[in-house]
């Protein structure tokens, strides 16, 4: 899952734009749908204070609109919702599980975690299980009295349940699953995929929808601290996506994106962005909106 979450990041980071700027989303959508060999890309993106859409774009392999018409999202377990319908439930980010060997069979169906041949995890706390996608330890945690949080079955739905995380500054669960989030990002399966640009919450899945296609999703909101915009980026492969990202220069597509969304979304049009720079060729303090970007690691310098 983790060379996933790196390209993922990479799009969720290098696709956030404005409006005015869809044509070249599209394209770089496109292009790394065909690097990387799946059958279609889609990235939502909406604006956290409002709720609004602000971009939607889905294409195939070909280049061509695409309609993702999946709409069985809680076909497996959808982690974050799960998690805080857990901690509502009266069970804490530290409680244990035993997850063994990574294999556990429970009315006859066997729960695989992603590294049941490497060992399994043996024991992880309800946050470890989160950041790390136990499957075992979230079966085990599960009860059928624990809520659904999740309204509708779609890929929107699942973004507005995001979003309204990001919303949310005073709900104490609420704030312990948006602290996981984050470590999911600094400290676990996600954090190939940490920026020292803006800081991100995030959490994503991969799962089989049919016995050949495997579907990756990755959802997060930034800045962490006072969230502007959530997206979501989602992928469909035929084959397992382990291989996703062989042959990939991942590091150079990084900062690549990073520069992209700096430049699109901090700054609108890109055409602006040379006469906002002053005369040694750094950004001017006070220009544009790069101040909502909230990172200790923020300098204008290491923008070119």
């Amino acid at each position: 899952m983790r060379k996933e979450i790196i390209f993922v990041f990479a799009l969720l980071i290098g696709l956030v734009s404005c409006s005015e700027q869809k044509s070249e989303v599209a394209q770089l959508l496109q292009d790394k749908i065909s690097e990387v060999g799946v059958n279609y890309g889609e990235v939502i993106v909406m604006e956290t204070a409002t709720g609004n859409i602000v971009e939607q774009i889905c294409l195939d392999k070909e280049g061509k609109p695409y309609e993702d018409s999946f709409n069985d999202e809680d076909r497996i377990v959808i982690y974050a919702p799960t998690y805080l319908a857990l901690l509502d439930s009266g069970i804490n980010p530290t409680d244990t599980f035993d997850i063994g060997n990574g294999i556990y069979v429970v009315d006859g169906d066997t729960i695989k975690d992603h590294n049941w041949e490497r060992g399994g995890y043996g024991k992880l706390t309800l946050e470890e299980a989160f950041c790390r996608n136990s499957k075992i330890a979230f079966a085990k945690a599960m009860t059928d009295s624990i809520n659904n949080y999740l309204e509708g079955n779609n890929i929107q739905s699942l973004l507005s349940f995001y979003n309204k995380l990001a919303q949310d500054t005073t709900t104490e669960n609420v704030q312990l699953l948006k602290k996981a989030m984050r470590l999911n990002i600094t400290n676990e399966l996600g954090k190939l995929a940490n920026s020292e640009k803006v800081e991100i919450a995030a959490h994503g899945r991969t799962f089989q929808i049919d016995d050949d296609t495997y579907r990756m999703e990755f959802c997060g909101f930034f800045p962490f601290n006072s969230p502007k915009f959530t997206v979501i980026v989602v992928m469909g492969k035929d084959d397992y996506p382990v291989t996703i990202l062989r042959g990939i220069n991942s590091n150079q597509y990084y900062d690549d994106a990073s520069k992209t969304m700096i430049e699109t979304i901090i700054y609108g049009n890109p055409t602006r962005v040379k006469a906002l720079k002053g005369n040694n060729g750094n950004f001017e303090i006070g220009k544009g909106l790069y101040s909502y970007i909230e990172s200790p690691n923020n300098n204008r310098n290491d923008i070119s």
